[in-house]
């Protein structure tokens, strides 16, 4: 090789030939006499543990409980987990605030009417079953089998546009939560209300379940007053079964102490504040009724759009401001849905479930400034999806078009979260209130016990040293084992055939 300066001529070092005795006698052990490996420490016989006739030739163990017990994980697994179903993903308030309970808390079962929500489901939690209705839901529970625990239901209503529906609607439901309980186990119940709808089949709901052993509350919680910043407010039910424990009462959500939510302007996002998104000049600019490309020029006559005075109880002191309606010419005054102008001092005003064509569609118009003037312009939906204070990349997701119907009877995060912890902790009570575990202190050896986390179950305590002791003396191979060890002349071919081949190496060592 050239430009190669090593030594030309290099001995090759012969390869070492000891041979390892202990190898070659353990794939003796394996090929030889097909043992299969389980020789010289090379396999661990389980012990068991029972009740022995006091002849022990033909003894016979009964309830025999070998330590290779999966069950204790999965159990373990069942009692530091509360596992949910959920209808409709709604806003996604859920998601965020089961990372914040005591104990984890997972969606194992969801359904929702839209495509979005179903990818929704599907994003932002590890639920492997998403199905397409109520009625594939209830389908789901009765044929697929599956007997794990649900502990909880969340349902999200919509508005529905006849009582008939809203009927409908919720008889499916109370069939759902009547099976989920027969079959899943099912603990509570937690059901977000839209006011809209008639409340007439809410009592048919309350009285039919009633009778079936829950206890139900229902309550009207406003949002502001937990910290959000969305107007607006909505039903809240609770149903937890009576057989879940011993001594069941009923659900009451507390109110809050006094607090202030964030005003508008809170949300906003400031690059928006720009001219070219403006639809009009403010009612307090000395340019409003020209036209934004060309504001030099004097008003006409025919002005791009009239100013009126919001209707009363438009605005709600304590949340939401309205300033003024913007209407476009020749466009009904009376309709102000849609062409209202708010305050960026105050909250936000609640979505807007009807469809139309109004100026500022399903929002309302803000104001912003900019060279010296006053513009308005309508509120982006990212920046009203910011107002319920979820998720950054939940509110990327919810403030596209196809997603914005999950903001109808939409819950803001902080008043969810209220709700989700109160409801949690009382799932964990009902849980530690079926489930016993023995003395857990450092003092207690690790093999005194092994405690079988199952529902309703309590722990099974292994023997103490006495019966350890005892076991050991009653089974002939153990005695003599533990002759042999303490007396060394004893290990003699003799005594050696009598104790099984995977002892008798450390001994003989």
């Amino acid at each position: 090789m050239p430009g190669f300066r090593g030594p030309r001529n290099s001995q090759i070092k012969s390869a070492d030939t000891d041979i390892d005795t202990a190898a070659t006698t353990l794939l003796s052990e394996i090929f030889i006499n097909d043992s299969n490996g389980h020789s010289h420490n090379l396999a661990t016989i389980p012990i068991q543990f029972g009740q022995f006739e006091s002849n022990i030739n033909t003894a016979k163990i009964y309830e025999c409980s070998p330590l290779y017990n999966n069950d204790v994980v999965f159990a373990a697994r069942a009692i530091t987990t509360l596992d949910w179903a959920v209808y409709a993903f709604n806003t996604g308030h859920f998601v965020d605030n089961f990372t914040q309970q005591d104990r984890q808390c997972r969606v194992v079962l969801a359904a929702d009417p839209y495509l979005e929500g179903r990818s929704c489901f599907s994003e932002f939690t590890d639920c492997k079953c998403i199905l397409s209705g109520a009625a594939d839901l209830l389908n789901h529970i009765r044929s697929s089998g599956d007997s794990s625990l649900i502990d909880g239901y969340i349902i999200h209503s919509h508005q529905l546009p006849s009582t008939s529906s809203v009927s409908k609607f919720w008889q499916l439901h109370a069939t759902i939560i009547t099976e989920l309980h027969k079959l899943r186990g099912l603990s509570m119940f937690i059901a977000f209300l839209s006011l809209e709808n008639d409340s007439h089949p809410l009592q048919q709901l309350d009285s039919s379940l009633s009778n079936r052993g829950w206890i139900i509350t229902c309550q009207l919680i406003s949002f502001p007053a937990y910290g959000d910043s969305v107007s607006g407010n909505c039903k809240v039910m609770i149903g937890v079964h009576s057989q879940c424990d011993s001594s069941v009462q009923p659900i009451n959500i507390p109110n809050p102490p006094t607090v202030t939510p964030s005003p508008l302007s809170h949300f906003l996002w400031k690059p928006f504040n720009r001219r070219n998104y403006a639809l009009s000049f403010s009612r307090s600019s000395k340019n409003f009724g020209k036209s934004i490309s060309d504001s030099i020029s004097e008003p006409d006559s025919t002005s791009q759009f009239s100013v009126s005075e919001p209707k009363p109880g438009a605005s709600d002191s304590a949340s939401h401001k309205v300033l003024y309606c913007l209407h476009p010419q020749n466009s009904d005054q009376d309709i102000q849905q849609g062409y209202e102008v708010c305050s960026t001092n105050h909250i936000s005003k609640p979505w807007c479930p009807s469809p139309n064509d109004a100026l500022f569609k399903n929002l309302y118009g803000i104001e912003f400034h900019e060279d010296g003037d006053t513009f308005v312009r309508q509120l982006s939906p990212f920046e009203f999806a910011r107002c319920f204070q979820l998720h950054d990349d939940i509110t990327y997701k919810l403030s596209h078009g196809q997603f914005q119907h999950c903001f109808d009877c939409g819950i803001p995060s902080r008043s969810s979260l209220s709700v989700l912890s109160l409801c949690c902790g009382h799932l964990s009570a009902i849980r530690d209130a079926n489930i016993e575990i023995f003395d857990p202190r450092p003092t207690i050896a690790p093999a005194a016990m092994c405690p079988a986390f199952i529902n309703g179950a309590v722990g099974t305590r292994l023997p103490d040293v006495t019966v350890w002791k005892q076991a050991y003396s009653d089974d002939p191979e153990t005695c003599l084992i533990r002759d042999m060890i303490n007396n060394p002349a004893k290990v003699v071919k003799e005594n050696l055939i009598k104790v099984h081949h995977t002892y008798r190496m450390p001994e003989v060592r």
